[in-house]
């Protein structure tokens, strides 16, 4: 077997994305992954993490699931995936551990807005969602809609306002959960005055 067709199989048992790190202890030094990139067949998607680019390239979500597991779908991204919104998001908005390394977000693509959550509420509302046949963490609607109203001062006032229409209208609201976690995130007021009435 050569090289590049060690290299190849890696990468394919590896989902088409790999690390630098991993490859060095497979025993691949970097000239090869160099070779590669040149030649591309490979690209790099941040600093120590490539793609096999030959099979063709992989979703955006694709790629985040695999460089940052940990990563949950919030705000726009999470509205737009319950279809709260009538907008795609130029940028996959995600929800990290704010006590983890900042660096990993930093990715070059797929573009990642990165919002940094204080560990004791940053598992609060998380669940799986399947997207273009990708497993993925994203918040439920009751978190969404929380942080939507926590943050409706940063946000485009119009998807604030399909946000709460959206959600008031979606017969899988749970109204329970949301004042709970309401509570929690500290906006119970926020969801009292502008969503309790139709609650």
């Amino acid at each position: 077997m050569t090289q590049e067709e060690k290299i190849r199989e890696i990468f394919k048992d590896s989902g088409g994305i790999v690390r630098a790190s991993a490859l060095r202890q497979l025993g691949v030094h970097s000239v090869y992954l160099s070779r590669m990139c040149n030649a591309g067949k490979v690209s790099r998607i941040r600093r120590g993490i490539y793609e096999w680019v030959e099979d063709g390239v992989k979703t955006d979500i694709e790629i985040i699931s695999q460089v940052l597991p940990e990563a949950i779908l919030c705000l726009h991204s999470a509205l737009a995936y319950y279809g709260y919104i009538d907008r795609t998001p130029a940028i996959w908005h995600v929800a990290m551990d704010k006590n983890r390394s900042r660096w990993r977000a930093k990715i070059n693509y797929p573009p990642v807005k990165a919002h940094y959550v204080a560990t004791h509420i940053y598992d609060l509302g998380r669940s799986r969602c399947e997207i273009d046949g990708t497993q993925i963490w994203i918040y439920d609607r009751e978190r969404t809609l929380c942080d939507t109203l926590k943050h409706a001062n940063r946000l485009d006032p119009e998807i604030v306002r399909q946000a709460i229409r959206s959600y008031i209208n979606d017969g899988e609201h749970n109204v329970s959960l949301l004042k709970e976690y309401a509570r929690r995130l500290r906006v119970q007021h926020a969801v009292q005055s502008l969503i309790g009435v139709w609650l």
